[in-house]
């Protein structure tokens, strides 16, 4: 339902006084909506309030305004539960059923029967009778579930019903460049919270059904699954934003106690056996950080929840290895313990950052192609020209590494502008076979995580760090 795309804007988290509301809008992107770029007049602080979960307020982060056309593009934090967004009908001519859709007063009105009469090129707007009442700057122009126009302003002559609309046709590249950079996640939903659960459940519970874990039965006790009575405590318990903090506390616990039983010899194991336990508390964590990423958010970045690794990474994260969790469907193949001034960390082993300064042109490309080999050989140096012939060699590799679940990534020292970025992308997916990330400090608020990153990056090493013991690793 078109509906479900609305929000309203207010200037109060808390008030819904008539008062406080500014005006209409409407998702076209996850967590991203489209209205007036007027609306933002005076500077104040937004909030926005979905159609489809209008219990909560959530606040404008970082308004995009069109340069000269009325029409501004809002980040919130999140998804809303049961949203959804827009998909764009980009006709130059105006189509014959159209409907306005949007707010009058604060309040849901039902979608409003308009006319495209003509397009005024001095004025730049199309013009719809009848006119919309106040408030509904930034209402949906609908064609069936399609939107086609913006609401932008009307006559306030009252014997002039004439209302003026912008066309989606007018700012379709400027909108193209601003939204994320997976347009296929944009026409389906993101996983619900219930859906991101099952999920990753279903990845646990697996990893335990082994033949081999029936050694440890003795110290854990599985339901009828396989799966750890202590995880699906967690997963059923807990909100399900605490549920992926949950499992990581339940499977620290459960490597420190299997490690006890098998250092006292109640374990006896043989050493395939504990190598088969060990990879499936591997994958229980790796599902578990996954369960502290937001999906909604997640897909409002650009990336598919699925994991698949596409495109340009723009990563609400603050460490390289934060960012991984985000971008790999099971991170637990790339970690490894490192070590920051004397402090164990966990690392994305195949990650590897870039100076910042990468020049320009070929020279740019040139640097990349040489960690791009780095990044998939074993030498600590790259040949001093890498041709067409290595290129090829390269991404053959590094192709085969990302079916393994070890897709490389190039992390960017600098942020370079939208277009650039993306360009830039493209040759390096289609010549070298892997990815670029960036990091974008994390914004106020809900954010990618539902836990704290670095508290969750910390737990992470401790657990790895049993597992390294020799308990675990009889040859």
């Amino acid at each position: 339902m078109v509906r479900d795309a609305l929000v309203s804007l207010w200037r109060s988290k808390d008030s819904t006084a008539l008062a406080d509301f500014v005006a209409s809008g409407f998702f076209v992107a996850p967590a991203t909506v489209l209205t007036a770029r007027h609306v933002l007049d005076g500077g104040a602080l937004l909030w926005v309030r979905a159609a489809a979960d209008a219990t909560t307020a959530y606040p404008v982060l970082a308004p995009l305004c069109h340069s000269d056309l009325d029409v501004a593009l809002l980040r919130i934090e999140a998804v809303p539960s049961g949203s959804r967004w827009l998909e764009a009908n980009s006709a130059a001519q105006a189509p014959g059923d159209l409907s306005l859709n949007g707010f009058f007063e604060g309040g849901y009105e039902n979608p409003q029967k308009v006319t495209a009469l003509q397009f005024d090129p001095q004025a730049r707007h199309w013009l719809i009778e009848p006119k919309q009442p106040p408030g509904h700057s930034g209402s949906a122009i609908c064609s069936g579930d399609r939107v086609w126009g913006i609401a932008v302003r009307h006559y306030s002559d009252p014997n002039v019903h004439r209302g003026c609309v912008l066309g989606i046709h007018q700012f379709a590249d400027w909108l193209r460049e601003q939204l994320p950079a997976r347009p296929d996640l944009l026409r389906r939903p993101p996983p619900t919270w219930d859906e991101w659960l099952a999920r990753w459940r279903e990845v646990m519970t697996k990893a335990f059904r082994k033949p081999a874990f029936e050694k440890f039965d003795a110290v854990v006790r599985r339901d009828g699954g396989g799966l750890p009575e202590a995880l699906n405590d967690a997963l059923t318990g807990a909100q399900p934003e605490r549920a992926g903090d949950a499992c990581v506390d339940a499977l620290i616990d459960l490597v420190e106690h299997c490690g006890e039983a098998l250092r006292d010899d109640e374990l006896l194991p043989a050493a395939h056996e504990r190598g088969s336990a060990r990879e499936a508390f591997l994958v229980a964590m790796g599902a578990a950080a996954r369960l502290c990423l937001d999906p909604g958010h997640l897909q409002a970045l650009g990336i598919d929840p699925a994991g698949e690794l596409a495109s340009v990474l723009d990563v609400e994260a603050s460490r390289v290895a934060g960012a991984g969790i985000a971008v790999r469907p099971a991170p637990q193949h790339a970690w490894k313990i490192g070590d920051d001034r004397g402090i164990p960390v966990v690392r994305d082993q195949f990650a590897h950052e870039l100076p910042l300064e990468l020049g320009a042109g070929e020279n740019r490309k040139r640097k990349l192609a040489k960690a791009a080999f780095l990044s998939v050989s074993h030498l600590d140096q790259a040949p001093e020209k890498i041709d067409d012939a290595l290129q090829g060699t390269i991404r053959g590799r590094a192709k085969i590494l990302a079916r393994k679940g070890q897709a490389r990534l190039l992390v960017l020292g600098q942020r370079l502008p939208e277009e650039e970025r993306r360009e830039l992308q493209e040759w390096v997916a289609s010549q070298l076979g892997v990815n670029l990330l960036t990091l974008t400090p994390p914004a106020a608020g809900k954010g990618l995580f539902v836990c704290d990153e670095d508290l969750l990056l910390a737990r992470i090493c401790e657990f790895l760090t049993l597992l390294s013991n020799p308990e675990w690793n009889v040859k």
